[in-house]
């Protein structure tokens, strides 16, 4: 609906640990986490990177939109530093 592509990585051949490394090295910018205890909640977890590679932060109870937008405006800054470099 709000034009964004997502994957569900569902699978159970991996510790979550390592899910996680995958889609920080693929430079996945947001990953949502929900596990059985966020979905009992009713809650999820966001972290969020701004380089393919490096270890995400990790925020809950916040807004998605919020905290895209806040990514978009990180990245753009660092892509201006990176240029002037």
């Amino acid at each position: 609906e709000a034009g964004k592509r997502t994957t569900l990585d569902g699978g159970h051949k991996f510790t979550p640990g390592q899910k996680f490394a995958h889609w920080e090295h693929r430079g996945v910018k947001l990953r949502v986490e929900v596990g059985p205890r966020e979905a009992e909640k009713g809650c999820c977890t966001l972290a969020r990177t701004f380089e393919p590679g490096s270890v995400a932060r990790r925020e809950t109870g916040v807004e998605v939109q919020k905290t895209e937008k806040k990514t978009r405006k990180k990245g753009k800054k660092r892509e201006k530093k990176n240029r002037k470099k």
